[in-house]
């Protein structure tokens, strides 16, 4: 039955791209979003690891979809819409220097996309963001207030969920990147202690000991990771069980969560917004969106947590909240 969903959901994908992927169409959209705004946001998604890139595209076409918008589908989100792109490129192609033209290409693209639709912002999975501004390549996005917005509002969900304190210690991994310096400085007008963790003396693949807070050790904390699913794996075995994990970063986490249910830690994940997404993302997106992939909306924002590992779910439930 999954075989079949999954082909449907393939076949779906290239049918969509054969019927709406050209300039004209987004040039009609575009007259349509002029006087009544309902299309806000272009996003575009790349694959964490080949099992995502399987669920909306066939081998043989990702070659093809490198760095060219592949239409997926639709998204709504507080009362607009977003269209939703992914690409086949990965982290390591991103990363490759060989592939700045590329990524000029892409980010081309994207903007022609916006233009015709008459939208304001382009969203971007992942790193995409961080890579486009190491490259100074200019894009249209949302600003780091959503993101600062739905990290803040998680903490205290979580906190409430298991019956920490609101002002229980929180550790920031990944505290000198683009989210992580603006959620310092939000974070640090509340009453609690806020440790800040960045690269070390020993560099980005070993885990800064130097500012690591051992006197937190066996009390209740919260470390929110902001960096990336490498620099996680490096502090996982400086974890206690009373010390949870609340991952903002996009990425394939499996042998860090089995790491911390050995540990008897908990981990969750913010999903996103609430949103519907047509047709459905990856299970572990469903009823929302990705944070990258939302606009900001001053009320009314409903944001998603998902218990990721087994002492989580058997704590509070394998749903969503």
């Amino acid at each position: 039955m999954k075989e079949i969903a999954l082909h449907v959901r393939r076949i779906g994908a290239l049918i969509l791209n054969v019927l709406f992927n050209y300039k004209i169409i987004y040039l009609m959209l575009g007259l349509l979003n002029r006087p009544f705004k309902f299309v806000k946001t272009i996003f575009i998604a790349y694959p964490a690891n080949r099992k995502y890139a399987e669920a909306y595209t066939y081998g043989w076409t990702r070659k093809k979809i490198a760095w060219k918008p592949f239409l997926v589908g639709i998204y709504k989100q507080n009362g607009k819409w977003g269209i939703m792109f992914v690409i086949s490129s990965t982290e390591e192609d991103f990363n490759n220097i060989d592939n700045v033209e590329n990524l000029k290409k892409l980010s081309n693209r994207v903007a022609v996309i916006r233009k015709l639709v008459r939208t304001n912002f382009e969203a971007y999975a992942g790193i995409l963001p961080s890579i486009f501004k190491r490259n100074n390549i200019e894009i249209k996005k949302e600003s780091r207030e959503l993101t600062i917005k739905a990290i803040v509002g998680s903490i205290d969900k979580v906190s409430n969920k298991i019956g920490y304190p609101e002002d229980v210690p929180i550790i920031i991994l990944g505290a000198g990147g683009y989210i992580g310096t603006k959620l310092k400085e939000s974070l640090a007008t509340e009453n609690r202690e806020i440790v800040s963790i960045d690269i070390g003396k020993e560099g980005k693949d070993k885990a800064n000991i130097e500012d690591w807070p051992d006197h937190l050790e066996n009390k209740q904390a919260i470390l929110v990771n902001v960096s990336n699913k490498d620099t996680l794996e490096n502090y996982v075995n400086l974890f206690w069980p009373d010390l949870v994990l609340l991952n903002e970063a996009y990425g394939n986490f499996k042998d860090c969560l089995e790491e911390l249910n050995k540990k008897g830690s908990l981990a969750f994940h913010i999903v996103g917004v609430k949103a519907l997404s047509i047709p459905q993302l990856p299970r572990i997106y469903r009823g929302a969106v990705p944070l990258c992939a939302a606009w900001n909306k001053k009320e009314g924002m409903e944001f998603v947590i998902r218990p990721l590992n087994l002492n989580t779910k058997t704590l509070v439930g394998s749903n969503n909240f």
